[in-house]
């Protein structure tokens, strides 16, 4: 892992939530990012992943945050409103 990622990893890593109850994970070419969390955390996934979003670097794009939304709708039960993302 370069020194860039390892201190991006580092500065934005968010411990799991005891006994987490929903989890979803973005496999894309080498990156896979794995958020749990749960239920009424899930606007805090998506800022979270946003931020990931705003490093260039990062490998996850708008796109992804877009289905990211979505998955996280479908765990809290509801879809997601296309606007808001929730």
């Amino acid at each position: 892992m370069d020194p860039l990622e390892e201190t991006w990893k580092d500065s934005h890593a968010h411990s799991a939530p005891p006994d987490p109850q929903g989890e979803v994970t973005i496999v894309k070419g080498r990156h896979t990012w794995r958020f749990l969390f749960n239920p009424g955390q899930e606007p805090d996934v998506f800022a979270t992943a946003a931020a990931i979003t705003e490093r260039p670097m990062s490998g996850l794009d708008h796109f992804d945050l877009a289905i990211l939304a979505y998955r996280l709708g479908l765990q809290a039960g509801y879809h997601a409103h296309p606007s808001t993302g929730f």
